[in-house]
């Protein structure tokens, strides 16, 4: 398997934005940003507490942004938060849209986005 080098410049070299607090929660803005035109990717999915390298508390699901786009991205997060904060709790969300659910469809009624519940 040929492995391709990435060569980030200044305008591509990833920045963090958002440390979330679940790989969902990541994976919730990360579909966010994408909506927005904002490429998105999670640096980690939080497994290392799990492994015991590093204690739950202080684990976190990082997401990256090219530093280009940092600042939309940023400008993106109010909104991103007040929706996280309507839908409260641990209810089953749409990690497309955010639309609350009540049940675990397999696509989302609002947006028709496939749903992955494994």
């Amino acid at each position: 398997m040929e492995r391709e080098i990435i060569e980030f410049t200044a305008d591509t070299q990833p920045v963090k934005v958002y440390d979330a607090g679940s790989g969902i929660e990541a994976q919730f803005l990360v579909d966010w940003l994408r909506g927005a035109g904002i490429e998105a990717r999670i640096a980690s999915t939080a497994i290392e507490p799990l492994a015991g390298k590093v204690p739950f508390q202080i684990a976190t699901c990082p997401v990256l942004v090219a530093r280009r786009d940092a600042e939309r991205a940023l400008a993106e997060l109010p909104g991103f938060e007040a929706k996280l904060a309507e839908r409260g709790g641990e209810a089953a969300f749409c990690y497309h849209c955010g639309g609350a659910l009540d049940t675990r469809p397999a696509t989302c009624p609002a947006c028709g986005g496939a749903l992955d519940w494994s």
